[in-house]
């Protein structure tokens, strides 16, 4: 199966409640992340616990993904936990931590266990997405907060 564990850490230009909100916005995740997500949808709500749909974004030769995910929210420790309750996706479950880092900066730690429910992805596609789609949802909260990165 396509089953892969994937963690890593990065700094956002905004503060960590900033960066919490823009997180826990399930209605605007096709805004906050563009280059993955063309819809997002709050399902239904609770006081900590949120149901929402994402149709991400794929190219050929992939067909259209979608996942229905069960958030549980904690917002005093800025963290997320999430799990797969539906959808074309076999396995996305995962938690998100934000921490302060210095000024006016944060630390996002992700551990996202996934599997896209396409049959024979090569591991260089992967490996890809881990170079590429992951230091992408970091710069994608930084423009969304109105912080973009600047070339170093």
């Amino acid at each position: 199966r396509g089953d892969r564990k994937i963690r890593f850490a990065g700094i956002v230009n905004s503060p960590p409640d900033q960066v919490y909100r823009a997180l826990a916005n399930f209605d605007m995740y096709d805004q906050v992340l563009p280059a993955y997500f063309t819809h997002s949808k709050v399902q239904s709500r609770a006081e900590d616990e949120t149901v929402a749909l994402f149709r991400f974004r794929t190219y050929w030769p992939f067909p259209e993904r979608h996942v229905v995910s069960r958030y549980q929210l904690d917002p005093e420790r800025r963290m997320l936990a999430w799990w797969r309750i539906g959808g074309s996706v076999v396995k996305n479950d995962g938690t998100v931590v934000v921490k302060p880092y210095g000024h006016d900066r944060s630390l996002v730690d992700f551990r996202v266990a996934v599997d896209p429910g396409i049959p024979f992805i090569p591991h260089w596609i992967f490996e890809w997405a881990e170079r590429q789609v992951v230091p992408g949802v970091l710069t994608g909260l930084d423009s969304y907060l109105g912080r973009p990165r600047t070339a170093s």
